[in-house]
């Protein structure tokens, strides 16, 4: 596929990928297993059968669990190899970045030998790659991430992952504008649907794989369908079949991977209009074949025809490395080892008190700083000095010292010289600087510049394990190296060949992952050795054995500023065919650090004294020895630091011999202070019972330089540790305790209207509060009616109780209600009056007596009842008025309780009108003869009555009548009765 093509696929994708995303899980991801391998390469930038990601992932698996763990898993990656240096340019117009195209030479170069600027640093391929995703559902970009964070790339580099209808394809630029693309094809999955839906390759059952052309040109038969490619413009990759997992006997045809090649026949012949010399088809089955161990070929796809000196073959190891079967490059024999021979599958160990650098060729011992070769190839016995007999015979490996100085002047070389810390730290000219090589037993050597104070304060020889150039001797006069600190993220590397006149070097710049600055590209080629007969070179001196007889440098008299002698034997310590005490010979070695050389002819080092330091190595006068910085102290000379002052001690002027301590209410925070701190406020130091500043607690507080904390007051806090001050509790708030961390609100019924207050107020009598916090009076309101304060600091009011009442506000106490009156329930404003036929004989009533029998009560508010008067009566409580008897009757009893207490008037008698307490006697002339009679009656004609009360009357005597009704004596019967007339008067004639 095209880059240009591109775009179009991703906006065909971008629905599908949004519509995919969902928000963030937690761990609830759908599973989903699939297995893709490589079936397509473009070659847009002509490294496409070498690729990074090809080449790590030929086939891989791809998994995520349900807690949205996702899994990457190379399949026939095991011995593969990237590389990702990128380097120098060794002359104009060549690569900036070596590439596995390159020829095999180059790599070989680059990868093997480790001399030069152009070099390949290989990297074995992850094992899987591994991380989680974001979402619930597994994005191309979830895969993108997991690849570039693995190999430590980003989106420049990995432009894009994406799932097409049958796999996925991944874009990878690796210079410029030109990039890669990766078709994938899917041959497995399972789970549920969690990424686009894709339908998986169903494999064919033909396990033949044509060759594939991806040679862009249109040419005639360019990606054909035949299998018969144009052996003059094709570019061949060769592919396998790979069995599909779960389907057994169905194939998909994959890239071969890298560390073997596909056998394929070569045949001669050709088609009409074309001059096609040969024509390559593959072998059916087709038949993949590893590298075996001692071999490598990193190449994708590629492809072997007997015969032809032009397809592909397995590549013997170099020297120095090894490959285990199927490896996609050599690897480099690790530190303490070795090997001589090319094309093997292992290193060898040194020899006991020999080693060898990494991707060494033969072992190294060093004899005062002087390298032999103990075993491993040597092509020049001479040169190499590896001859046996050559050896110091009877003596240890030691290490050992020299001194060179540099024939050109770094300052004016703007190269990669000046790339190394060690040439643009320090002050370096030819004609004044030294360096001094340290050689150890194990032949690393390590250069660093003697005596140099730097530049802008960078004491140059006082970090020499940061300004100094490493390597390895890795032959007797050989030297190279490539791990050194360098500016920036690179490294400096060197290498070079020991002569008589010195150790003429390369210096050059390497770095990984991020190009070297142009400017210091090309390499720096100068001379380190001497300018006059007297001091020992790079290489040392005699071995005792005359061996080195004529070499500058030996018994070096007198040593130059800066170094001492020292002697190669002669040191008490007993080694196989040595006198511990015979000196064979001395040399010249850098002063070391505590002590200074000067020009002196006893060559002795003197110490820096008291309250200095000697940081610096190979100092040539007392300039060497600074003064002990502030907050440091040296009370002994000779001595290559300072002290830091300890805690709770200071030295407030440089070169100071001791510290001073520090008082009561001041610290020293940290070690190396050059002064008391006086202790913040909120702090306090007892220097008695502490070494610093201690935080005063909550509840209390301290200014500066305090010996011990302060308790807050009552009406007074500190809410947190390191208070400067104790805060008053504002109003309507309080604190009556020592020491309170907090102020309390003034609670209901009070309040405060001061600041640090120690209690609150109280509201008065006939008030209330109902609220917290109160600040002022004001906010003790009145009790309104219904209501009393009866107590001070009321937060409410009491309810007036049932016969109780307050018509006013802001009373104290409720008033009772007076006798004939009452108030039922809580909160009354005012009493009701009892009603009518009831009362209250008391204050404070709840409620109303009825009136009993035989009373009442006429008028609301009564406080008693009235007893019926005689004559009258009630027969039931709450009477508001009697019942008077009815005529007829009467009634002598007062509070007469029932109507039976009406007594009939007996005969004779009478009551005519209601309420009576007594019968009238019926008067002369009448009479009634019947009880409760209301009136009496006349006595008829005939009759009469002489006495009050009669029940009856009397008749007149035989023959005589009265004249009218109601006679009242007997002298009324004086009408004589006249049978048939009318009656005469009594006395007429």
């Amino acid at each position: 596929m095209r880059l240009s093509s591109w775009p179009a696929l991703l906006a065909a994708l971008g629905l599908l990928l949004v519509a995919c995303r969902v928000a963030e899980a937690d761990g609830n991801c759908l599973p989903v297993s699939a297995e893709f391998v490589l079936t397509g390469l473009s070659n847009a930038d002509g490294n496409s059968r070498n690729h990074e990601i090809g080449v790590c992932l030929p086939q891989f698996t791809l998994d995520l669990t349900p807690a949205c763990r996702l899994t990457i898993k190379p399949k026939f990656a095991n011995n593969a190899f990237i590389s990702l240096i990128q380097v120098g340019e060794p002359e104009p117009g060549k690569p900036v970045i070596p590439r596995a195209t390159d020829s095999i030479a180059a790599i070989n170069d680059a990868v093997t030998n480790k001399l030069g600027y152009y070099y390949l640093d290989p990297v074995r391929c992850p094992s899987q790659y591994t991380g989680y995703v974001k979402g619930n559902r597994l994005l191309a970009s979830d895969v993108a991430n997991l690849i570039s964070k693995t190999l430590n790339v980003d989106s420049t580099v990995l432009t894009a992952v994406l799932f097409t209808q049958f796999g996925l394809t991944i874009g990878w630029k690796t210079q410029g504008t030109t990039a890669n693309e990766l078709s994938y094809t899917a041959i497995k999955k399972e789970g549920g649907p969690t990424m686009p839906d894709f339908q998986a390759f169903a494999g064919s059952t033909n396990n033949f794989c044509p060759l594939l052309d991806i040679n862009p040109a249109p040419d005639f038969d360019s990606n054909p369908q035949d299998g018969i490619v144009d052996a003059e413009s094709a570019t061949l990759v060769g592919r396998v079949p790979r069995e599909i997992p779960g389907r057994p006997g169905y194939f998909v045809c994959a890239i071969a991977p890298a560390g073997g090649y596909v056998k394929v026949r070569k045949n001669s012949g050709g088609f009409a209009n074309m001059a096609v010399s040969y024509a390559y088809t593959v072998d059916a089955p087709n038949t993949y074949v590893t590298c075996g161990a001692g071999g490598f070929l990193y190449k994708l796809g590629a492809v072997n025809a007997a015969g032809d000196a032009r397809t592909d073959v397995c590549i013997a190891c170099l020297r120095g490395s090894y490959a285990t079967t199927g490896a996609t490059l050599c690897e480099a024999c690790a530190t303490g080892q070795y090997q001589d021979q090319m094309g093997q599958k292992a290193c060898w160990p040194c020899q006991y008190g020999y080693a060898g650098f990494e991707g060494a060729q033969r072992c190294m011992a060093c004899f005062y700083g002087r390298a032999y070769c103990s075993e491993g190839f040597s092509p020049n016995e001479n040169l190499f000095t590896c001859n046996s007999a050559r050896l110091p015979s009877g003596y240890s490996p030691e290490g050992g010292y020299s001194i060179v100085r540099p024939f050109t002047d770094p300052t004016n070389v703007d190269v990669a010289m000046k790339y190394a810390p060690m040439f643009n730290s320090c002050t370096i000219t030819s004609a004044e600087t030294l360096i001094g090589f340290n050689v150890s037993a194990e032949c690393r050597v390590d250069a660093y510049v003697m005596g140099d104070l730097g530049i802008n304060g960078n004491i140059c020889s006082a970090n020499a394990a940061l300004n100094s150039i490493s390597g390895f001797y890795t032959a007797p006069n050989i030297l190279a190296g490539l791990s050194s600190k360098g500016e920036g993220k690179s490294n400096v590397g060197m290498y070079g060949t020991l002569g008589p006149a010195g150790f003429s070097t390369t210096i050059f710049a390497a770095s990984r992952r991020t190009q070297v600055p142009q400017d210091r590209a090309l390499p720096t080629t100068t001379l380190l050795g001497l300018t006059f007969t007297g001091w020992g070179y790079l290489g040392g001196g005699d071995n005792g054995l005359g061996q080195n007889a004529g070499v500058r440098g030996v018994a070096a008299d007198p040593c130059p500023a800066g170094s001492i002698k020292q002697m190669m034997n002669g040191d008490g310590v007993s080694t196989p065919g040595e006198d511990p005490s015979v000196l064979l010979s001395d040399y010249c070695v850098p002063c070391g650090p505590g002590v200074f050389c000067d020009e002196s002819t006893s060559q002795a080092s003197q110490n820096c004294p008291a309250g200095t330091y000697g940081a610096i190595i190979g100092a040539k006068s007392s300039l060497g020895c600074m003064e002990c910085p502030v907050g440091t102290y040296q009370d002994m000379d000779g001595q290559f630091d300072c002290t830091v002052c300890p805690p709770n001690t200071f030295a407030s002027a440089p070169g100071a011999t001791s510290c001073l301590s520090c008082g009561d209410g001041y610290e020293v925070s940290v070690a190396g202070s050059n002064m008391c701190n006086a202790c913040p406020a909120g702090k306090f130091r007892d220097a008695a019972l502490s070494d610093s500043c201690q935080e005063c607690p909550a509840g209390t507080s301290s200014g500066e330089a305090a010996s011990q904390c302060n308790v807050c007051l009552p009406g007074s806090y500190s809410a947190a540790a390191k208070s400067a001050t104790c805060t008053e509790c504002p109003r309507g708030m309080y604190q009556s305790r020592y020491g309170a961390k907090a102020c309390m609100q003034c609670g209901k019924g009070t309040y405060q209207d001061t600041r640090a207050a120690a209690k609150c107020k109280v509201c008065p009598v006939g008030t209330f509060n109902p609220t917290d916090g109160a600040v002022s009076l004001s906010a003790c309101r009145k009790c309104p009616t219904g209501k009393a304060g009866t107590k001070p600091g009321a937060g409410a009011c009491d309810e007036c109780n049932p016969g109780y009442y307050t018509n006013r506000d802001g009373q104290s106490s409720c008033t009772p209600c007076a006798m004939g009156y009452f108030s039922p329930t809580k909160g009354q404003k005012q009493c009701e009056p009892c009603p009518r036929g009831s009362f209250t004989e008391k204050p404070g009533a709840k409620g109303c007596k009825k009136c009993p029998i035989g009373f009442y009560s006429s008028l609301p508010g009564s406080s008693k009842c009235q007893s019926c008067p005689a004559g009258s009566f009630t027969n039931s409580t709450g009477a508001q008025k009697c019942q008077r008897c009815p005529p007829g009757t009467y009634s002598t009893r007062n509070a007469a309780d029932s109507s039976i207490t009406c007594v009939d008037c007996p005969p004779g008698s009478f009551s005519y009108q209601y309420g009576s307490t007594e019968c009238m006697l019926c008067p002369a002339g009448q009479y009634t003869p019947a009880v409760k009679s209301q009136a009496c009656l006349d006595c008829p004609l005939g009759t009469y009555s002489t006495t009050d009360g009669s029940s009856r009357c009397l008749p007149c005597k035989a023959g005589f009548t009265t004249s009218s009704l109601g006679t009242d004596s007997s002298s009324g019967c004086n009408i004589k009765i006249v049978l048939n007339g009318a009656p005469a008067p009594v006395g007429s004639s």
